[in-house]
């Protein structure tokens, strides 16, 4: 349920995790408590109202020109990349959020299971006009550009958005408490893919002594009329 293919040398990750590391006076920092960040705007943060998607978008059409210019070659090599791999056209949905970057610098709050766990339904926060939008298989992908010795991941359960109905929040909480979840490894350098209808969070973590942080490039895609449009 979830692919992975290569995408970046050794080398390319140090760089792509030197660049946002530089660039931290432009993170946003996502949680007051815990030093939780990103790089980009994020629909699944920015876009819980309707004044949210409006400063999601005015923020996108400003920060995507900066993204291009100094990712610029992440982005064609991604959107390459998963073009090969779904053997469709791909490209980026021009009026939302660029994919970006998560930042998780240590803190022991991320060695216990404290992400939430959730379906990647934030496609349904934007408006799609007139792009006539397939929201039955959906994409949503990751990239680990620098992780602690320990590693990191992504926990997964054996449940679908159609096997939930329409209590869908529910039901995902009931069976995550009653079910153990699957472990599925980052690899540095590697490109992640499901559907994003299926049940997940972010595995906990543990930081080595160096105090490497977990960062990792993230999007999604939606396929509307025979191309994939990725965004954040």
């Amino acid at each position: 349920m979830i692919v992975e293919r290569p995408l970046f040398e050794p080398a390319e990750c140090d760089e792509i995790a030197r660049q946002v590391l530089a660039l931290e006076p432009e993170w946003t920092r996502r949680n007051e408590w815990v030093p939780f960040y990103t790089l980009g705007n994020a629909s699944y943060l920015d876009c819980r109202n309707a004044a949210g998607r409006a400063a999601y978008l005015s923020r996108a059409a400003e920060d995507n020109p900066r993204l291009r210019a100094r990712f610029g070659w992440i982005y064609e090599r991604l959107a390459t990349a998963l073009a090969e791999s779904l053997g469709e056209p791909v490209d980026y949905a021009p009026a939302f959020a660029l994919p970006g970057f998560h930042v998780f610098l240590p803190c022991t709050v991320f060695e216990q299971p404290f992400a939430s766990v959730h379906l990647d339904l934030q496609y349904r926060l934007l408006d799609w006009q007139e792009a006539r939008p397939d929201f039955a298989r959906p994409l949503s992908f990751t990239v680990a550009v620098a992780l602690p010795a320990t590693g990191g991941g992504l926990q997964s359960w054996d449940l679908h958005l159609d096997d939930v109905g329409p209590q869908t929040e529910e039901e995902i909480q009931r069976h995550a408490k009653r079910t153990a979840p699957s472990f599925h490894p980052y690899r540095p350098g590697w490109l992640n893919r499901h559907s994003g209808h299926l049940v997940h969070r972010i595995a906990p973590m543990t930081f080595d002594e160096a105090g490497t942080p977990r960062i990792t490039l993230q999007g999604h895609g939606v396929c509307c009329d025979g191309t994939w449009r990725l965004y954040w």
